[in-house]
């Protein structure tokens, strides 16, 4: 006996009762598929078992996340622009009720009132905002709704509903439901205790092929305050222009998807046309919505399937379901053509059109006879994959042979999935579509349909107009001419048969010739007269010619040719035929539904290319991506699976940088983050403590991009750039200590020098200074130049000059040694000393976040220090603070009289840096101290009135 979850509800809307038979309602469910939290299981009813009609009541759901958009999408699928709401309803009339139905929590909601709901009234979450801290919430909440019939049990008390009868109120709520897992409690406070308890949804026994909400994310749009560097008004009013224009976001993916792998999940994609079958397609779509996520359904006519796969094409071990005839698995594989993904995604077929042999091949049958969608659902994930092989075909015109007006030059297809053939057969295909074309309304049935092709071959029969077809044409198969045995057999056809089935289930090829494969690289060539076209019906085969790898055809006369259905006259030309490729189908055999399921290995070998952007073009060209991706340089390639998240890729690109080593390569392989490249419409930064949540798949395509963050090594990145300092430094006598009253002269030269004329480079590995040894002298200014006129006694080298350097006290501020910083300041080291790169102890205690060396620098320099700028950027240590998100220090530095107005040299101020780093709280902060920094400059206030906020 099949069984279904507990609690699996069975609601049809539909009044009518003429196809209110909801068939994947009856949960037709093996149990190998486990079900978490499960504790009985229960018979489901039957599938020819119509449901009652909801009542208004059905409509109190819940929820717990709010959305302040749109609530509801009429229209068969999902909303996918811009505006689309995470929780918004996709309903559907209810035929003579004047109310409508969401087809993917089946809640009723009275015509007037879509657009007029409560919080606890919207739809489940089908997505995500907000594309910062989406992998924090990988789970999925229940999605609970009222329900005024329910069938089953369950799931707390493993009891069965009541039953409703005829007679009885239609407004009592019996039950709760969840439209994710479809498990359902009763209305006791027992049961209701239990679903308290139950948190999460486990997404129920489709949770294999289910797309989670969690993967699929909004993009920001361009300008809006997530994606925004600045907030000031005249920034806001120029995004609102942009935003206004016709380009504003042209090209540009409202959504993405990032994907968790997992070996357990492998997400099916449906794509359907719901004008298909008649009314068949449009039902057939509102059951997967329901059963599935209604955004991993698909509507073939809203642009075909081309916009989900290159929105899906990296979700690992996906399949594709095309719902439809031959003509729509053509296109679905042809589009996957266009894109290199690898492994190939498999492709299922559920037949809707009227041949259907592709389906019949694959063991899926001629057609779609009301199975239950959760058994074909489940028969997908046992489903066998097994490759096809696929051939093109390539034209070329003869100009020397005289062609038919109707004629054409190309053929419709040039790629062959089915078949390829030539003749009476074709003749009669195009006749069928040219009197469709010509009287649709003619040939709405599927039986009047086959009526009409026995007619128009009874005709041919007896008119035998390709009587003489082989005359006309010249077939060579691998470099052999079969033309004279085609002329001996008096062919009206030529079929060449890439797949068992022909002319909705014939079977043209005889075994008994050699065993037909749709795998083996070889395709079927048969001849077909008038006489064994409708034997074909009753089980004969045709005239096995051979079987071949290539052919070639040429043609002296127009001919009626068709590709996999597709008929028209082509003028006369010279076909090649050759082989194109092999695609991933999914198959169901005999005896395989008792199968189990088998999970695919999602870990795919990757080798990406790693690329570095350095922090000044990041701060320049953030919001253009093309320009940043062509600033980016390799430095080397790192193979790894797509498994990895990017704390194992940061190990990888550790051991490529250290393998290419350059100066300091030590800060400099610390100092630097990922950047995420492909979610939204610029770059964004990712925060290393959230690595472990990200995946390499997450924020690249084919080249992973990381972000310099440190400064002093902008300008040594790479082994092959020279040292800074590349001669020795010649000194007149021994440095001596300066005194605290002329460092103030030293900075005033430093701040105001454009070039350096002296470098030092600080060595990490030095000593510090301790009790009992001469202090060395505390710093060097930058416009000190030592005479040529040197003293008999040798010039010191390098490394002695260092030596003399306070090179502790800048030590202990990038460590956050304050007892090392107190020592060396009661020392008489002086707090101003800086390094090669003109940064200071301020700088360094900023950029590294050691709060207490801030603060007692703010307490025991010379206010001079807050402002002073490096030389590779010109920032302050304010500028270093925001750039690294350093609230706490940031505003200790404006409480102490930090310039918030100093521009470094990208032109960027302290708040558009915080803006930058994605920190709005602190740009908002330091925009509200800009403002009155600046008017206190104009004199437009005091700056003794106290009028503005003090940080604490």
């Amino acid at each position: 006996m099949l069984s279904g979850p507990m609690g699996a509800s069975s609601l049809v809307v539909d009044p009518d009762g003429g196809d209110a038979k909801d068939a994947d309602e009856a949960n037709h469910l093996t149990s190998k598929v486990p079900i978490e939290e499960e504790r009985k299981s229960s018979p489901v009813p039957d599938e020819d078992q119509e449901d009652e009609e909801e009542s208004d009541d059905s409509r109190h759901g819940g929820g717990h996340r709010k959305s302040d958009a749109g609530t509801s999408h009429p229209g068969f699928s999902a909303d996918w622009s811009a505006d689309a709401s995470p929780r918004a309803h996709i309903f559907v009339p209810v035929t003579g009720s004047g109310r409508w139905k969401c087809v993917a929590c089946r809640m009723v909601i009275p015509a007037g009132e879509t657009n007029n709901l409560k919080e606890d009234e919207l739809c489940r979450e089908t997505f995500r905002e907000g594309i910062r801290k989406y992998r924090e919430n990988k789970s999925v909440d229940h999605h609970w709704v009222k329900r005024t019939n329910l069938k089953g049990k369950c799931k707390g008390c493993g009891k069965s509903f009541q039953g409703k009868l005829a007679f009885g109120s239609s407004k009592e709520v019996v039950g709760e439901s969840c439209s994710w897992c479809k498990y359902s409690y009763h209305m006791k406070d027992q049961c209701q205790k239990d679903k308290s308890q139950d948190d999460f949804c486990c997404l129920g026994v489709h949770k294999s092929v289910i797309v989670p909400s969690t993967w699929i994310l909004k993009v920001p749009r361009k300008g809006s305050f997530k994606s925004s560097l600045k907030n000031s008004p005249s920034k806001n009013r120029r995004r609102k222009a942009e935003a206004s224009s016709p380009t504003a976001e042209e090209g540009l993916r409202p959504f993405c998807i990032k994907p968790i792998p997992d070996h357990k999940i492998s997400p099916l994609l449906v794509f359907l046309n719901p004008k298909s079958g008649g009314n068949q397609g449009a039902k057939l779509m509102q059951k997967f919505q329901w059963l599935l996520n209604p955004r991993q359904v698909f509507d073939l006519t809203q642009g075909g399937p081309q916009p989900a796969i290159d929105m899906f094409r990296k979700v690992p071990n996906i399949k594709l379901l095309a719902c439809g005839g031959d003509g729509t698995v053509g296109w679905l594989l042809s589009v996957l053509d266009k894109y290199q993904i690898d492994p190939l995604p498999a492709v299922g077929v559920l037949p809707l059109g009227t041949g259907n042999d592709l389906s019949r091949s694959l063991g899926w049958g001629g057609g779609y006879i009301d199975e239950p969608i959760s058994k074909i659902i489940s028969g997908l994930q046992m489903a066998e994959e097994e490759m096809m092989d696929r051939w093109q075909l390539k034209v070329t015109r003869n100009e020397y042979q005289s062609s038919d007006t109707r004629g054409k030059d190309a053929l419709p297809l040039n790629v062959v999935n089915n078949y390829f053939s030539m003749g009476v057969d074709a003749h009669i295909a195009l006749e069928f579509h040219e009197a469709r074309e010509a009287n649709p309304q003619k040939f709405s049935s599927r039986i009047r349909n086959k009526i009409y092709y026995g007619q128009a071959g009874g005709k041919d029969l007896l008119l035998r107009k390709w009587k003489d077809l082989s005359n006309d044409i010249e077939v060579i198969c691998d470099g052999e001419d079969f033309t004279p045995k085609l002329r001996e057999l008096r062919v009206h056809s030529v079929l060449f048969a890439n797949i068992p089935s022909f002319g909705s289930g014939t079977h043209p090829w005889d075994p008994a010739k050699g065993t037909q494969q749709i795998n083996d690289g070889r395709i079927e060539v048969i001849g077909l007269t008038t006489y064994q076209l409708p034997m074909l019906q009753g089980g004969l085969h045709g005239s096995c010619i051979t079987q071949c790898r290539s052919a070639v055809i040429r043609t002296t006369k127009t001919i009626s040719m068709q590709v996999d259905g597709e008929a028209s006259r082509l003028n006369p030309a010279t076909i090649e035929l050759s082989f194109l490729n092999q695609v991933k189908m999914l198959t169901r055999r005999k005896g395989q539904g008792k199968s189990r399921i088998t999970y695919a290995d999602p870990d795919v070998a990757l080798e990406i290319t790693v690329s570095r952007i350095l922090m000044r073009d990041y701060a320049a060209y953030h919001q253009d991506k093309d320009k940043l991706k062509d600033m980016s340089k390799p430095v080397g390639k790192i193979k790894t699976n797509s498994k990895a998240d990017l704390s194992e890729v940061r190990d990888l690109i550790k051991k490529v940088l250290e393998n290419n080593p350059g100066p300091n390569q030590q800060s400099f392989v610390q100092d630097w983050c990922f950047i995420d490249a492909v979610t939204a419409i610029r770059f964004f930064r990712i925060d290393r403590a959230q690595e472990g949540f990200h995946y390499l798949i997450d924020i690249c395509d084919d080249s992973v991009v990381y972000l310099v963050l440190n400064d002093d090594e902008d300008s040594q990145l790479t082994a092959e750039e020279p040292l800074v300092i590349d001669s020795p430094i010649v000194a007149e006598a021994p440095p001596k200590p300066v005194l605290e009253e002329q460092e103030n002269e030293i900075v005033s030269n430093h701040s105001e020098s454009e070039k350096r004329d002296v470098f030092l480079e600080v060595n990490s590995n030095l000593p510090c200074p301790r009790n009992g040894q001469e202090p060395p002298r505390n710093t060097l200014s930058p416009k000190t130049q030592m005479p040529k006129s040197a003293s008999p006694e040798p010039s010191p080298t390098i490394q002695q000059v260092l030596e003399k350097t306070t090179e502790g006290i800048l030590k202990a501020a990038r460590l956050g040694d304050l007892k090392m910083l107190r020592e060396l300041h009661q020392e008489g080291y002086s707090l101003l000393s800086i390094d090669e790169t003109g940064k200071t102890a301020l700088h360094y205690g900023a950029r590294f976040g050691n709060k207490e060396v801030v603060k007692y620098l703010i307490a025991q320099a010379p206010p001079s220090i807050l402002d002073l700028v490096d030389n590779e950027k010109g920032q302050t240590a304010l500028h270093k603070a925001a750039s690294y998100k350093r609230r706490t220090i940031s505003c200790m530095l404006v409480a102490a009289g930090a310039s918030l107005l100093i521009k470094d040299n990208a032109e960027l101020t302290p708040r558009q840096l915080a803006a930058l780093a994605e920190d709005n709280e602190l740009a908002s902060y330091l925009e509200s101290q800009e403002e009155f920094q600046r008017e206190k400059a104009e004199g437009l206030v005091d700056g003794n009135s106290g009028d503005f906020e003090t940080p604490v």
